[in-house]
């Protein structure tokens, strides 16, 4: 234990140490205040001294900016060390604005040396510290530049002031100071520029003026002055300039400076003397000798990456085409430079999308980062590189090839017939094949001669492969750089002249020999070989038939025979010697290069031969032997059949795909054996209604049971099985009649085309119901018989069978070259379009198709907003191919795609695609040669003989009655699966010589307009301004609607009308449970229609559906993208014609006539008084409601009943029109008078006094949705204003309610003094609530000068104002006011408001110029 002495000396030792620490804390606490104390004090003092030195430096400027005598030099030096010393930009930058104004100022004072800035720098004493001074300044004004806008006005002033600081001080030749004695100071003061100017350069210049170059350019218009530009690339060239072009100096200047976008472009435009510098320097040779170098232009484009180094390859590329002479002398060093900035692009160009590639708009997904700023410089960056195949380029890298003379035959070879069927004599096409190409491109025999590693050979194989690189790089704009290419005539035989004077024996063994060697002048060859085939095969795809067969443009028809059996050969070779196999990378992209103008020149000679006979087999390769590595899966035997079938006849193939049917067979368990039979489908078809029970029946067979096989009985009219035992024969006789009435072009499935007759899908084949599993019903047919080998007679058109086999996929296709089998005619008017000499735009032609469909004129758009786009000379091209790809695909597309599926379900396509469209067509219909025998039932003999008949000829004994022998009758098998009624059209008994006149108002808001959107009154009134038809009964079988304001006039064939089924018009009203109560009278009919359910009886179905519509669009031919104005005319007037008719016997034939007061589209109610006519004129007609006219009635209104029923219809066809309309617009129309509505509910005034307006149409366009969106927005943003606007619109409409309740008995003067008010004190709240416009306001002023008053009426924002006319008006006031509104552009009507609805007329009762309008 402790003694009480050591616990005692513990606890004294601790208490010490303690009490030492605690005075150490003390003392650190009291250092540390002292430090903090001392850091506070000394920044309340900078900060005192910052702002004493800020007061004195404002105060210097202020006294600076009143105009005082000019400060020192020395004075301002001073002021610039305080700003430098306190300078922080976000406080100082206007200070240091005006202290480079002042130093600007000083030196441009005349004759006053110690006023000049610059003085100073001759101080011994102040040198140095004015040189620092200087840099700092200067250093300041870059970055404000890094961070000024040029496209802001203010911020463009000060960046001309600092890019004035920067050109003063970098260099002397502006310095007053030089003059006269002073010239001797130039060297001394030329050392301090290039000292300031290197340490602007290491601090970053250039990068400085990068920024602003790109912010200022990088858009389609540029936004920086002459001045700035030229100033800012004055400095940018200065350093490099005074470093002699040194390489240090060079680089930052060709990264940051050239590759600004299309900088070389705004210079030309904008600062054209800058480019005159550039020459005067040769700046375009020493870039291209900093560039050559590999390892200096990896550096350049490392540092740009890909976006920006197109940028300068662009600028490059231009100031190139600017110096012809430079490139003439420096060819090699600018291949090779452009070679190389285009192979780092490729590195990171990927064909497909992933997630670390980015869309660039010209080199397509790219794994770098892309700068989406260029966007809008893109533009301008592609007519750049466009320079690199344009022709001037093109003659100078070519110069070598182009400067020879080819050896001409001296006879031109004769044209060629236009049949697709002419094959040319094969003894005289051989002998000139080889007479004119021998001696310079007939590449079988051992021309060569020309040494590969000469020089001119090494400089046109690198040239190829820049071009080459291009294609493989710029991935979309590929087909421009193939269309500069081939612009020159004489480029591409002079090329294939040159390839076949390569190497000692030239032609194919050269190049084979290539690809078995990796050397780089191996690849070299080969991209030689690859650019011609691609530009070649471009150009033949874009060539039509009279440009290749007739003008020869380019090549010659022996010419292509050469071309074609060399490329025939190389890619025979590539895949039987196992290249192709297991091609990758540059070898796989020849292959596809040469085996693609392989392929389009085979495409061509089948449509139309320039070949001989039997040139396309090779005769080394045996048929066995091809079917034995076949037979082991050999991958070489496979790529053959895949790539080039058509170098093994065609008995062989057919053979082959023979042998495959029945492979699937035996393997499908479809053929009987001795150990196993095939299953077996029975169908039972009656004669009289074939195709009905055959596509019942079969339609929704599995693909095995389509497969296998099928047994057919048939039952005659009288309903007996037809004595038979079916093996194989009955049913190909089912299957060649079935086959035979769906491709009948009576039934509108197919048409035929003009000249040979051949079968394609009908355009309009949409009207059958169910059309498209029809078309895919047909496919498995027809997939069936070359299944089974049974031929039948459907001669296909040529484009069609390119579809079937998938040639349409194919980038090579071209539609134009198969237009020629649709309509030979269509192909040569458009064909001289291309060759039209004058402006095409003279033509009037537009970017669209118009079609006749079913007696009506169809617009179709070739592309989105195509017929509002001209033709002109550029875009002509694109017209062509647009309009032959619209006939033969777009408007077949869906009929094609139903039956190419239903074929490819029994045939696959690797089977057929061993087949040209010629062959593919024998394969289905057999061949065309004569018959030898006259008694065989069959229409042409089967493919590759009798030999291959399926079923084979067998007679079989079958004991049947004498009623049993009957032959094929043919039934009316089509009018109940096709809903076809062959009837001849009668006139309704209702409808025999009486025409029908119907007239009806349009309406107005008189007042309560956006109010009425949120819950208040608003007063609609029937305007006297009306909608006038004319119906008169036809006996032509034609249903015509003429609407003349709107320039539509269109005519259908009842009988085609008649083939539609209109059950899907079910809904209508008549047919819905509340129209029966309603019809039931369980209300008075106007109090009804007024009703707060009125929105709901009247359209007691539901709106028309989108299905509904489309089905209706087809019918009036309109696109299905989008619907103007006339088309919801004829839309409206299809619905309720069909939907109102649809009850008769049979429909009515009618020509109907409308024409209207109202101008569309003003919010007139045009469109309901048109439905109420068409309604009230065809309920009329069909005897749905009674006639009101009586003996001697001029004019005559329905009862209240039939009124309703008016209505309703008129409101459903106001759902066409508009979608869901309120109703109102039909009520006013139907009934006439005025309205009141509020939140769905309207109600009746029942009497109005006769008032007189003057309407004023501004025919300023506007949108009712946006304006309505509009209030809503300001009544959110500011509900305390705008309730209370509203409030008050509310109380203008019930007090106009009740002065005009009040006017019916006795109307007072000063009651249209009220109106009047009313219409200003309305007229002010709408444009408080947002929804004027300067035309009303024109309108208000004008008729205010004459006393008049005048608001807006319905949505606002232009469109149409009323203005009263108070009964005593001077006359002259009303014809000056409307006199001066007329002057203005607007058109003008008096009329009157509270008009009668509608109503019929006699034509007597009708002006003159309403009977004119009709053609009465």
């Amino acid at each position: 234990m402790f003694t009480v002495s050591q616990t005692s000396r513990a606890w004294f030792i601790d208490r010490a140490r303690q009490a030492r620490e605690e005075r150490l804390g003390q003392k650190e606490r009291e250092r540390s205040a002292v430090i903090i104390q001392a850091l506070v004090r000394s920044f309340l003092c900078r900060r005192r001294l910052h702002r004493d030195i800020r007061i004195e430096i404002d105060e210097f400027f202020k006294r600076d900016d009143s105009g005082s005598s000019k400060r020192s030099a020395l004075c301002i030096f001073k002021i610039a060390r305080k700003l430098l010393f306190i300078y922080k930009t976000k406080e100082d930058h206007e200070r240091l604005e005006k202290l480079c104004r002042s130093i600007l100022s000083s030196m441009d004072a005349e004759n006053e040396p110690k006023v000049w800035y610059v003085s100073l720098a001759l101080s011994k004493d102040l040198t140095l510290l004015w040189i620092k001074q200087i840099k700092s300044i200067l250093w300041y004004c870059c970055e404000l530049l890094e961070q000024l806008k040029p496209e802001i006005l203010q911020d463009s002033r000060l960046i001309t002031l600092h890019l004035t600081m920067l050109v003063t001080f970098t260099d002397t030749s502006t310095w007053k100071i030089l003059r006269g004695k002073g010239e001797s100071l130039r060297p001394a003061l030329n050392h301090i520029c290039a000292n300031i100017m290197g340490h602007l350069n290491q601090r970053g210049f250039y990068s400085v003026l990068q920024v602003l170059l790109t912010r200022g350019l990088a858009r389609s218009r540029p936004c920086l002055s002459t001045g700035t530009l030229t100033a800012t690339f004055s400095l940018a060239l200065r350093p490099v300039v005074a470093s002699q072009f040194s390489d240090n100096l060079m680089r930052p200047f060709v990264i940051h400076i050239m590759s600004v976008p299309a900088l070389v472009t705004h210079l030309s435009t904008v600062a054209p003397e800058r480019l005159s510098v550039l020459e005067s320097h040769d700046m375009l040779r020493k870039f291209i000798v900093f560039l050559r170098d590999r390892d200096r232009c990896l550096d350049a484009c490392e540092s740009l990456e890909g976006c920006h180094t197109l940028c300068l390859m662009g600028n490059i590329l231009h100031l190139g085409s600017l110096n012809p002479k430079v490139l003439e002398e420096e060819t090699d060093g600018f291949v090779s430079l452009l070679t190389q900035m285009l192979c780092y692009c490729q590195k990171y160009v990927s064909q497909k999308k992933s997630n670390l590639t980015h869309w660039h708009p010209v080199l397509g997904w790219f794994s770098q980062s892309v700068d989406y700023g260029l966007n809008e410089s893109m533009y301008l960056i592609t007519k750049q590189l466009q320079f690199l195949w344009g022709v001037p380029l093109i003659r100078i890298f070519f110069c070598d090839i182009l400067s020879k003379k080819l050896l001409e035959h001296p006879e031109p070879a004769p044209a060629q017939p236009s049949s697709p069927q002419n094959v040319l004599p094969v003894k005289s096409l051989l002998k000139r094949a080889f007479q004119k190409s021998a001696s310079v491109r007939n590449i079988l025999r051992p021309v060569g001669g020309r040494r590969v590693d000469s020089a001119e050979v090494q400089k046109v194989c690198s040239i190829c492969v820049l071009y080459q690189t291009s294609l493989t790089t710029l991935t979309q704009i590929r087909l421009q750089i193939l269309t500069g290419l081939t612009y020159l005539d004489d480029l591409l035989p002079k090329l294939w002249a040159f390839i076949c004077e390569l190497g000692p024996h030239g032609g194919l063994k050269l190049f084979l020999e290539c690809l078995n060697n990796d050397t780089g002048e191996s690849k070299q060859l080969l991209a030689m070989l690859m650019l011609f085939c691609d530009c070649s095969r471009h150009l033949i795809t874009i060539l039509d038939d009279i440009e290749v067969y007739e003008e020869q443009i380019s090549f010659k028809l022996e010419e292509l025979v050469t071309i074609s059996s060399f490329l025939n050969s190389f890619v025979f070779k590539m895949i039987w010697d196992g290249i192709a196999e297991n091609a990758k990378g540059e070898t796989l992209e020849l292959f596809q290069s040469v085996h693609g103008w392989l392929m389009v020149l085979y495409e061509r000679d089948c449509r139309r031969r320039f070949a001989p006979e039997d040139h396309w087999l090779r005769k080394d390769l045996k048929p066995g032997v091809l079917f034995q590595e076949l037979d082991r899966d050999r991958k070489r035997a496979q790529l053959i059949l895949q790539h080039i079938p058509h170098v093994v006849p065609h008995k062989n193939r057919v053979l082959l795909f023979r042998n495959m049917v029945t492979k699937e067979k035996e393997k499908l368990g479809l053929v009987e054996t001795s150990s196993a039979s095939p299953h077996v489908t029975h169908i039972t078809i009656r004669r009289s209604r074939m195709l009905e029970d055959g596509y019942e029946q079969l339609r929704q067979l599995s693909q095995h049971a389509m497969k296998g096989v099928i047994r057919v009985k048939f039952v005659n009219d009288l309903g007996v099985d037809e004595a038979g035992i079916d093996q194989d024969g009955v049913f190909k006789e089912f299957l060649e009649e079935i086959i035979k009435r769906v491709f009948d072009p009576a039934l509108n499935l197919f048409k035929t085309t003009s000249g040979d007759e051949r079968l394609y899908p009908s355009p309009t084949s949409y009207i059958h119901e169910n059309y498209l599993q029809l078309f895919e019903f047909v496919g498995k047919m027809l997939g069936k018989a070359v299944y089974e080998g049974i031929v039948v007679d459907v001669p296909f058109a040529s484009f069609f069978l390119s579809q079937m086999l998938g040639h349409h996929h194919s980038i090579f296709y071209s539609s134009v070259d198969e237009l020629p089998s649709l309509d030979s005619e269509f192909y040569k008017n458009l064909t001289s379009i291309k060759r039209y000499d004058g402006d095409i735009a003279d033509l009037g032609l537009t970017l669209s198709y118009d079609e006749d469909v079913m007696g009506q004129l169809v617009c179709h758009e070739l592309v989105p907003g195509g017929k509002t786009i001209p033709v002109t000379n550029e875009n002509k091209i694109s017209y062509i191919h647009l309009m032959a790809h619209f006939r033969m695909h777009t408007q077949i597309k869906n009929q094609t795609a139903a039956l190419i599926s239903g074929f490819r379900s029994i045939i696959k396509p690797e089977w057929i695609r061993m087949f040209s469209t010629p062959e593919l067509q024998r394969l289905i219909s057999g061949d065309n040669a004569e018959m030898d025998l006259e008694d065989l039932n069959c229409s042409r003999p089967p493919l590759l003989g009798f030999a291959y008949l399926k079923p084979p000829f067998s007679i079989r004994c079958v004991e049947v009655s004498d009623d049993q022998d009957t032959g094929d009758t043919l039934g009316s098998v089509l009018r109940g699966f096709f809903t076809i009624r062959k009837r001849e059209p009668e006139i309704p008994r209702a409808m025999l010589s009486e025409a029908l006149l119907v007239s009806a108002p349009g309406k107005v808001i008189l007042h309560g307009e956006h109010a009425v959107v949120h819950g208040k009154v608003a007063l609609a009134v029937a305007l006297n301004l009306r909608t006038f038809l004319l119906l008169r009964p036809q006996s032509n079988g034609k249903v015509s609607l003429n609407l003349p304001n709107i320039g539509i006039k269109q005519v259908w064939d009842v009988a085609g009308l008649q083939l539609l089924d209109t059950n899907f018009l079910g809904n209508s009203i008549f047919s819905h449970p509340r129209a029966r109560e309603s019809a039931q009278g369980l209300l008075p009919a106007y109090t009804r229609a007024l009703s707060p359910a009125t929105r709901d009886e009247q359209g007691d179905g539901p709106a028309p559906t989108p299905e509904q519509l489309e089905k209706l669009k087809k019918v009036a031919g309109l696109p299905e993208d989008g619907v103007g104005t006339e088309g919801l005319a004829v839309l409206a007037f299809l619905y309720l014609y069909l939907a109102i008719c649809r009850k008769q016997r049979v429909l009515p034939s009618l020509d109907i006539v409308v024409w209207s007061e109202l101008p569309p589209g003003a919010g007139l109610g045009s469109s309901a008084a048109y439905s109420v006519c068409l309604v009230a004129a065809l309920l009329t007609a069909c005897e749905n409601i009674t006639n009101p006219l009586k003996d001697r009635d001029a004019i005559s209104r329905w009862s209240e009943e039939d009124l309703e029923s008016i209505n309703k219809w008129a409101y459903e066809g106001e759902r066409v029109i508009h979608g869901n309309p309120s109703g109102v617009d039909n009520a006013v129309s139907t009934w006439g008078g005025a309205l009141r509505y509020q939140q769905g509910k309207m109600s009746s005034l029942k009497r109005l006094p006769a008032l007189q307006i003057l309407l004023t149409n501004t025919k300023v366009p506007r949108s009712t949705k946006a304006l309505v969106a509009g209030v809503r927005s300001r009544l959110l943003k500011f509900p305390e204003i705008v309730t209370p606007l509203l409030t008050s619109i509310d109380a203008i409409s019930l007090e106009c309610e009740r002065v005009l309740g009040e006017m019916v008995a006795a109307p007072a003067p000063e009651q249209y003094l009220v109106l009047e008010e009313l219409i200003d004190m309305n007229q002010h709240h709408l444009n408080a609530l947002g929804v004027g416009h300067t035309s009303l306001d024109q309108l208000c002023r004008i008729t205010a000068a004459h006393g008049l008053h005048s608001k807006l009426t319905g949505a606002g924002g232009g469109g149409c104002g009323i203005t009263l006319l108070k009964p005593g008006l001077e006359r002259a006031k009303v014809e000056d006011a409307k006199q001066a509104l007329t002057g203005c552009g607007f058109d003008c009507w008096e009329t009157s408001i509270g008009a009668p609805g509608v109503s019929m007329h006699l034509a007597a009762s009708l002006d003159d110029p309403v009977r004119q309008a009709l053609g009465l």
